[in-house]
């Protein structure tokens, strides 16, 4: 039992130590809610209602202020959408892909401070069009501008807009978000 407790403080002091310690490298994740919309193969364009989407990320910080991102995101249909769908031409709208950004940090207070990215995305699209189902491929820039919160731990807390402007997809939403640097 002693060794039991003496190894887990051993332990506990390492990792407080290893945490304390400012990192260039980050991984985190975010959940949010917003609105799609899509152009259809006939050019028609579509209220895809709105959607939930999430994200996982890893961050490397060549400075204080820049940095490059590598994240996956994947979002689909939320409340609105399940209600509309059975009306609607479009159904069941889904994406995911990888993207890469570019990060600018400005501190606001230690531990905290505004942030922006701006990047490029590739996704795969997966829909149903007036009762078939259709993939297909889409590209372009993504955007975000958040603010977040750092604790000595590593942990951190943020919240932003997210903004993916492509050539048959638009999407547009809020996450909140849980990140770590280690």
């Amino acid at each position: 039992m002693k060794r039991a407790v003496v190894a887990a403080l051993v332990t506990g002091l390492m990792f407080g130590k290893a945490a304390a310690v400012d990192s260039s490298q980050l991984i985190g994740g975010s959940l949010g809610y917003g609105t799609r919309e899509f152009e259809s193969p006939d050019a028609q364009l579509y209220d895809g209602g709105d959607g939930v989407n999430w994200d996982i990320w890893y961050r490397f910080m060549f400075s204080e202020h820049w940095g490059a991102e590598l994240g996956y995101a994947r979002g689909e249909g939320g409340i609105f959408s399940a209600l509309i769908d059975p009306v609607s031409q479009l159904r069941d709208l889904k994406y995911d892909g990888g993207r890469f950004f570019l990060v600018g940090q400005f501190p606001l207070y230690e531990g905290g401070g505004l942030y922006a990215k701006a990047g490029y995305g590739m996704y795969q699209i997966d829909y149903e069009y007036q009762k078939a189902r259709h993939y297909t491929h889409d590209q372009g820039f993504s955007g975000v501008f958040g603010f977040q919160h750092r604790f000595k731990s590593g942990f951190g807390l943020h919240a932003e807009y997210q903004w993916t402007p492509m050539e048959k997809l638009a999407v547009s939403s809020v996450n909140l978000g849980l990140s770590w640097q280690f």
